[in-house]
């Protein structure tokens, strides 16, 4: 059907979340509610909570976060770098956010590096073969 089977995604941690729906059924969204055992939590007690069930806290986070988590901290990276902000998925959360930055005077730096991107000529290259073994076989796929 081509749709994402997320039965099976190769992640077995992935897997039994989106089995028991977690966190975003009800059974679990008490956990992150005010007063909750998850209300608030730092890597650590987010893995607890993964091992315990059997989840991925990478993913618990980033539902936490598309769920609007009021409150979350990402890297520089995660703010100046648009392919890691759309890959988490932040584009959204990140719209009408206010952000505060720590250590500020490192983003200048980090905004240099995110729109630059270093290549050797060698590289360069073998890009161009490939791209040359590539160029006869295009007309396959119009």
């Amino acid at each position: 059907s081509g749709r994402f089977d997320f039965r099976n995604s190769g992640c077995e941690h992935l897997d039994v979340a989106e089995k028991i729906g977690y966190p975003q059924s009800t059974k679990y969204r008490k956990h992150f509610r005010l007063g909750g055992p998850m209300n608030t939590w730092d890597i650590e007690e987010a893995v607890a909570e993964g091992n315990r069930l059997t989840v991925c806290p990478f993913h618990m986070a980033q539902d936490q976060i598309q769920e609007g988590a009021s409150l979350i901290f990402i890297t520089y990276q995660q703010l100046v770098e648009p392919i890691t902000r759309r890959a988490g998925g932040l584009e959204q959360v990140l719209e009408d956010a206010v952000i505060v930055v720590d250590e500020a005077h490192n983003l200048p730096q980090v905004a240099r590096d995110a729109a630059s991107y270093d290549i050797t000529e060698a590289r360069l290259e073998t890009l161009v073969e490939k791209l040359l073994l590539f160029l006869p076989h295009l007309d396959q796929h119009k």
